[in-house]
């Protein structure tokens, strides 16, 4: 039965078909708003002013992000619909916002790309201490070509001598034809004494020791620029200008290839967006783009690419996939032509590399020839059947971790997302390969406790965050899920198996989100893990689902749709998780029982940073049992012995110290653009980020016995030996380490007692 809902917005297309004309837009538009209506978590939500006034602020700061290229009248001309979106909702499909907007802002991007080369013609000064606002939210639109034109001299100037800075770092060639930024007399005396400085002291700032704070070598780079960087070498300066050239001409070519679907689909998430930050419009690619991001799988050759100079250019091959068991395709190739088994080869020299990836992909089995251009230069045609290429980075890895300090081994899982193809029940899951990892880690060696590592995992499916709960305690509740009426349900694992009973660890920070956050919570309400990390966790405590268009449609315009397949689909919020002490994690994440220096505290990362995302509640709290061996009480004494080891830990503090130090430079927004001033603010941040990585070495007593099979050809081995040194230098596990021996030690002590 089609709901009320629903026949009031077919009521509103119709009266839309008749004042502008039917195309694909009027009809997507109105199956979206269908959509919202109907299953949103929030429905109904009024088109009102306050509706149209969010859609107008989203839209325009993702019309001009930067503030590059529209004036103040811009703005107030498009103003004048900051009130009136909801009104053209609802009675017609058309958007003069929308139109309007694109008219202007191709208009004004023109005007930039035929100025910006006169720019760069013009000699840029070097020695001009003017100061520049970098942040676009501390900037308003131009009030004049003249300012525009300012605006535009100053950007580009500061990106011509970054890049000057950045060549001479590289030890580019320099000319002996150098020219002075200062009136001295004896000019061709310091040329020359400039030269042999440079040939007899090249490598000074390899001297220098990063183990001391910056200003013990400030004295040092200064001297270093007065000798080096003083006098601009003007075939440098050339080369300078001509890359930050080439890639504003690539910058602008992008901006005109974008497609009108593309632009509509930024409006439309717009509106979409004032429902919550996670309601969106996908098309069919970025819905497909998706699936492979949770799934972990893909159709295709297996190549990574990406855009280079306009060219689409092989980053690296996936191991275990079709190009590598093909094996000619190699990193750095030029993909230059596409063709199917069938048909003439397309040309991808300056396509986006969503463009060349639709034409590469393909159903398992197909043929796909690329014409390459070598690293060698050498050029051929590579044909490749289509595979099954599994995306190794998605999935779990798990190994032993052996601490000399302790003289124990403990079991070490890092999950980077909850991973589940929906399409196939019998492919790999997340929860599956958890559980296997726990298997082979109590079987293969003697683990005294087990981390789970859930840092940057992002979420993904619900059903493997609440299966996963269950390898950890007997039956009973996770998570409870509020709909739309307030209707509440409780997803609990009903299986009394237990994969792992022993000490356990939850490691998050910033990033850890959703389904992350519904185990984390889980496992802590129950007193069954101890979460160590940063202070909170994202805060995103909502359920999305999709909602394909071209099914739901197809039931409201069964005689219409047809004609316009394929719609995409509509990913939008449909409930609200709450932990089973009836607490939300919208917004205010899982706290950490014991908080470690946050290496990314100077970000505002989470959903409370977000004007969109919906707010903190609480329901009623279930009623359930905690773990026999409940940690909680325990916690007291934990904390004091880790902050006492952070506290004397020079990696924590560096860490405190380099967050203050990140913190100041996202203040200091305003900058110099005098040359020296830029040497030595490049040279602080470089300094300060080379003096962070000098303490992080690898730490001696931790070693990893490697339990995953190697001779698998999916593994990639460089990438794997790659991940053991990482876990080799991560203080954070090294400390989650400290606290589950900490933790194994007291659960044996109260045993004993």
């Amino acid at each position: 039965m089609i709901s009320k809902k629903i026949v009031l917005f077919v009521v509103t297309l119709v009266l839309s078909f008749c004042l502008v004309g039917f195309t694909k837009w009027n009809l997507l538009h109105n199956i979206l708003f269908n959509g919202v209506a109907n299953y949103h978590y929030n429905s109904p939500v009024k088109l009102d002013d306050y509706f149209s006034k969010t859609a107008f602020k989203l839209y325009i700061e993702r019309l001009d992000p930067n503030k590059q290229f529209l004036f103040d009248r811009d703005f107030k001309i498009l103003q004048k619909y900051e009130l009136i979106i909801d009104d053209q909702l609802k009675y017609t499909t058309d958007s003069k916002l929308f139109s309007d907007s694109i008219t202007l802002i191709e208009k004004r991007r023109q005007e930039v790309r035929s100025i910006y080369e006169d720019i760069l013609r013009t000699p840029i000064d070097f020695s001009s201490n003017q100061r520049f606002e970098t942040d676009p939210e501390k900037r308003g639109f131009f009030y004049s070509k003249e300012h525009r034109y300012e605006f535009w001299k100053n950007w580009l100037g500061f990106q011509v001598k970054n890049e000057y800075l950045d060549l001479l770092e590289k030890g580019d060639e320099t000319s002996t034809e150098n020219v002075s930024l200062d009136d001295s007399k004896d000019n061709d005396k310091e040329q020359k004494d400039i030269v042999e400085s440079e040939e007899k002291d090249s490598d000074e700032e390899d001297d220098i020791d990063y183990s001391k704070p910056f200003s013990e070598a400030e004295v040092k780079l200064s001297e270093i620029y007065l000798t080096k960087i003083k006098k601009v070498d003007p075939v440098i300066y050339e080369k300078a200008v001509e890359k930050v050239k080439k890639d504003y001409e690539l910058y602008f070519s992008r901006l005109e290839k974008a497609t009108i679907e593309e632009k509509r689909e930024v409006f439309m998430n717009c509106l979409m967006n004032v429902y919550d930050m996670h309601t969106s419009f996908f098309s069919a690619d970025r819905k497909e783009d998706f699936d492979i991001s949770i799934s972990g799988k893909l159709e295709g050759i297996g190549a990574v690419l990406r855009e280079d100079g306009g060219f689409i250019k092989v980053v690296r091959i996936i191991p275990g996939g079709a190009a590598w068991r093909e094996g000619s395709l190699k990193a750095d190739d030029v993909i230059l032509k596409v063709a199917q088994k069938t048909g003439s080869p397309v040309d991808i020299v300056g396509s986006r590399v969503r463009d060349a990836v639709k034409l590469i992909r393909g159903e398992k089995g197909s043929l796909v020839k690329l014409h390459v251009k070598h690293a060698t230069g050498k050029k051929g045609v590579i044909s490749i059947i289509r595979d099954i290429v599994e995306i190794d980075e998605t999935y779990a890895k798990y190994q032993i971790i052996e601490d000399s300090r302790y003289k124990k081994q403990f079991g070490y899982i890092h999950l980077p997302k909850f991973y589940r193809d929906f399409n196939n029940n019998n492919a790999r899951n997340s929860a599956g390969d958890v559980e296997k990892a726990i298997r082979e880690l109590t079987t293969t060696g003697n683990i005294q406790g087990l981390i789970l590592d859930l840092r940057n995992n992002s979420g993904g499916a619900l059903v493997d965050a609440v299966d996963m709960a269950g390898l950890f305690f007997s039956k009973g509740p996770v998570v409870q899920i509020r709909g739309q009426q307030n209707m509440k349900h409780v997803l609990s694992d009903k299986n009394p198996r237990i994969q792992y009973a022993g000490p356990l660890i939850v490691m998050i920070n910033n990033y850890s989100a959703s389904a992350s956050e519904i185990l984390a919570a889980a496992l802590q309400d129950m007193g069954r893990a101890v979460v160590v990390g940063s202070e909170q966790s994202y805060g995103k405590g909502t359920v999305q689902t999709f909602l394909e268009l071209d099914s739901f449609g197809g039931k409201i315009y069964p005689t219409i749709i047809n004609n316009y397949l394929p719609l995409g689909s509509l990913k939008l919020t449909i409930q609200k998780f709450y932990r089973i002490n009836g607490g939300s994690t919208q917004e205010r994440g899982v706290q950490s029982d014991i908080v470690l220096p946050n290496r990314f505290s100077y970000l505002e990362v989470g959903e409370r940073f977000s004007d969109q995302s919906m707010k903190w509640d609480k329901i009623n709290s279930l009623r359930y049992s905690r773990w026999y061996n409940d940690v909680m009480p325990l916690l007291s004494e934990l904390r004091v012995a880790s902050r006492e080891r952070v506290k004397n830990s020079d990696v924590f503090n560096i860490i405190n110290s380099h967050v203050s130090f990140l913190k100041d430079r996202r203040d200091e927004t305003k900058i110099s653009l005098k040359l020296s001033s830029l040497y030595m603010r490049n040279k602080s941040i470089d300094y300060e980020l080379k003096q962070f990585e000098h303490h992080f070495k690898e730490l001696d007593y931790l070693s990893v016995i490697d339990i995953e099979k190697l001779e698998d050809p999916n593994v990639d081995k460089e990438s794997h030996d790659k991940w053991h040194e990482k876990l080799k230098k991560d203080v954070y596990l090294s400390e989650s380490i400290s606290i589950l021996n900490d933790l194994v030690n007291v659960l044996n002590r109260e045993t004993k007692e």
